[in-house]
């Protein structure tokens, strides 16, 4: 589920809820090239009782700002940025995927659509969730363990075929 998190940089607060597993594909493979309003269009300043979306170029600069007066707004822009890429996409520094031992592996050809990501394609193809799931509910994080769930399923079913292979009278 896409989390919502509250946090204080640079003397200003801020919401911001997790990217959806689609958008986050999409984000997370040119973050450095994506346009700081589309990072930001989930994130929020909190000033009070009021919140202030980062929708467009004029709350950026109006809102985006150190308090102390002491960096200036394109640092102070790209620490947001910096920690919202971290929020969505940190766990990726650390995540380690299942290995598949080689001898289940295969040059089998297979085909695969270009349209979509091979990851959110299993979980279509496992049932794993709808495709309207993936746009509104779940996060990148859960996209990713819902695919290591099923590699796990793939390779202990291999290792269960393996050990029944063996253990069948001659």
């Amino acid at each position: 589920m896409r989390k919502i998190k509250e946090f204080e940089i640079f003397g200003v607060k801020y919401t911001s809820q997790q990217f959806s597993a689609m958008e986050g594909i999409e984000i997370s493979s040119a973050m450095d090239k994506m346009d700081p309003l589309r990072i930001l269009s989930l994130t929020s300043v909190i000033d009070g009782k009021n919140i202030y979306p980062l929708k467009d170029g004029a709350a950026i600069n109006k809102y985006v700002v150190d308090k102390a007066e002491v960096l200036p707004p394109p640092i102070v822009l790209k620490g947001l940025i910096k920690f919202i890429s971290d929020f969505n996409f940190g766990f990726l520094t650390n995540w380690k995927s299942i290995s598949i031992p080689s001898r289940f592996r295969s040059d089998s050809k297979t085909v695969q659509s270009e349209n979509i990501d091979p990851v959110v394609s299993q979980l279509l193809q496992n049932d794993c969730c709808s495709l309207k799931d993936l746009e509104q509910y779940y996060s990148l994080r859960d996209a990713y363990i819902m695919f290591d769930i099923i590699i796990a399923k793939s390779v202990n079913s291999q290792y269960a075929i393996e050990d029944s292979k063996k253990n069948r009278p001659k």
